[in-house]
Order: structure tokens, then C-alpha cells, then sequence
């Protein structure tokens, strides 16, 4: 993964949290987070990174491989909501694929 810029604006942590969720792992995510993002924005990308991260785990081809990365977030992770939201938005998002196949 690429190592943030020198930028710190709040559209930045956008950037950020979308490389952060290419992490395979948890714990892979949150060391780039605390390596590459400056300390007054990590919660900021942590909180992005859910969204990003739902994505991402949508397009995993089998449910599980899904279920798999769903279960590597720790139900202590920062944000404590993160596994919980994910789970929801990757639920969502293939609802809605299914009843577009429908």
C-alpha cells in the first residue's frame, strides 16, 4: 500500500480510508492507518474506512469468503459499531443486487 501525501484536509481522509480498507487483514488496515495518517485525522479515516471496507468485502465472490472478512474485524474495534455497520452494508448491497437480478 502507498504511503499517505503531505495532505491533511478532510476530503484527504476519504483517500485514505479507501487505501486503508485494501488492507487484507484488521489488523494490516489499522497499522497502515497509525503509520500513514496523521494522529488528529485517524479516527476520522477509521470512521470512513466502514463504508470502503463494506464495498470491498461486497465484492468477495463467495459468502464465505465474505463471512471470513466480516469475522476478522474484532467486535472491540474502533469505532465499536465498525463490524456491525459493515456487516449491515454488505447485507444491503447485495439485497438490492438481488432484486436488480430479479
Amino acid at each position: 500500500m502507498k504511503k499517505a501525501g503531505p495532505k491533511t484536509t478532510r476530503l484527504q481522509s476519504m483517500v485514505w480510508a479507501e487505501q486503508a480498507a485494501k488492507g487484507e487483514t484488521h489488523e494490516e488496515r489499522m497499522q497502515w492507518i497509525e503509520e500513514s495518517v496523521p494522529e488528529n485525522f485517524r479516527a476520522l479515516v477509521r470512521d470512513h474506512m466502514v463504508g470502503c471496507l463494506a464495498a470491498r468485502i461486497f465484492q468477495i465472490p463467495t459468502k464465505e469468503l465474505r463471512r471470513a472478512a466480516i469475522d476478522d474485524i474484532p467486535l472491540d474495534a474502533d469505532p465499536s459499531w465498525s463490524r456491525s455497520l459493515v456487516e449491515c452494508l454488505v447485507l444491503s448491497l447485495w439485497k438490492e443486487q438481488r432484486k436488480m437480478v430479479r
